[in-house]
């Protein structure tokens, strides 16, 4: 569209009249003119940038940064190549970027009838895994319980009863001492397997159906792990666009979950291809 700007009576409007560059390339070539060409990027944790460092350019594969350009009136935000790239093939406005990362994270959103269906699969194999955890685990109290008996018996025959020398009383104790530490741990990791599986089920259908809005919400710490685990392997970009991104396992198990026919309705262009 085209702009008329007249900077002593503060007047900033569009035109009625066919613009010769599109909007995207004028703001990008203020940017660069606000700032004699030079892009200054600011520290990494910058609240102002929370893809920084996540969303990386297609063309150098470098990560991106973010920068202010400063206009005499108005301040402009970029993501762009770092200057040590010599790229500059990706230059996009921060509010660009992120709306499309916003629209990403809705299109993730997997109906609620698949949220149940993923609940009761998991619930089941679950319950299946916890009876063979629960038996792994009696086991190991049995041998925990028995290795002690022993040892009391070992006292009472080497003090009490007499029966042992005290080279056989060492030796035998030295071998029920390392079996009773490694019988103990073997306890130890049968009982941190247990968990809320449930509350786990609440909170990963919380994230699912509510990513956009969370990450809006969240600070810039808890957005970057946020984002960090829905796409462990980050954004890439091309012509300003966020390629297919690789999700997480959970969402790659929801996708697992559709049948051959919604998946050929469904959105593309990223993965996992879920139905709307």
């Amino acid at each position: 569209m085209s702009r008329i700007v007249q900077r002593t009576w503060d007047i900033e409007t569009i035109g009625n009249w066919p613009p010769l560059v599109d909007e995207d390339t004028f703001w990008r070539c203020q940017s660069l003119l606000a700032t004699n060409g030079e892009i200054v990027a600011k520290e990494r944790n910058n609240p102002d940038f929370p893809l920084r460092g996540f969303a990386a350019c297609g063309h150098c594969e470098k990560p991106l940064t973010g920068s202010w350009s400063h206009g005499k009136r108005r301040r402009y935000a970029y993501y762009h190549c770092p200057p040590n790239a010599r790229c500059r093939k990706t230059n996009v406005p921060r509010h660009e970027l992120e709306t499309q990362f916003l629209s990403l994270l809705d299109r993730l959103k997997p109906r609620p009838g698949l949220l149940t269906l993923f609940r009761r699969i998991v619930l089941d194999v679950w319950k299946a895994r916890h009876e063979d955890l629960a038996a792994k685990r009696a086991a190991a109290e049995k041998k925990l319980t028995d290795l002690k008996r022993r040892k009391d018996q070992l006292v009472e025959a080497f003090i009490f009863q007499k029966v042992i020398d005290e080279d056989t009383y060492k030796d035998q104790l030295d071998k029920l001492k390392e079996s009773l530490a490694l019988a103990e741990i073997d306890q130890h990791d049968q009982r941190s397997e247990e968990l809320d599986l449930e509350a786990v089920l609440d909170f990963a259908e919380k994230v699912s159906l509510n990513a956009s809005r969370l990450w809006l919400e969240a600070n810039l710490e808890q957005r970057q792990r946020f984002q960090s685990f829905l796409f462990p392997e980050g954004l890439k970009l091309d012509g300003g666009e966020i390629r297919t991104p690789v999700t997480s396992s959970f969402y790659e198990e929801l996708h697992h979950l559709t049948t051959p026919g919604e998946r050929l309705v469904a959105h593309t262009g990223f993965e996992p291809v879920l139905p709307a």
